[in-house]
């Protein structure tokens, strides 16, 4: 909900909210300046956003070693860029890099 603590102090970062909200997988951003683009991907642990299905065990992991997890995981997935479109051309180009 809007009156909610932590999208308040969302607001007063400045950070926005999609329109899907406030969830497990949360993604917040600040509106691009020119060329600059600022957004981040949040994973709330507490509210079962690492499903055992997807995650295995990673849920129930001590602190630090769930930061690596999440740490690898972040480094090896494509953050969706503007359109459908757009993600596919950027995930062809990443995957057939031109020669």
């Amino acid at each position: 909900p809007e009156g909610h603590k932590v999208i308040k102090q969302l607001a007063r970062a400045e950070w926005k909210l999609t329109k899907r909200g406030f969830g497990p997988w949360a993604r917040i951003y600040r509106p691009a300046t020119g060329s600059e683009r600022a957004c981040v991907q949040l994973c709330i642990p507490s509210w079962n956003a690492l499903d055992t299905r997807h995650w295995g065990e990673a849920g129930h992991l001590p602190p630090a070693e769930l930061a690596r997890v999440l740490g690898v995981y972040a480094s090896r997935v494509m953050t969706p860029r503007g359109s459908t479109a757009v993600t596919g051309l950027e995930l062809m180009t990443a995957l057939h890099p031109p020669t």
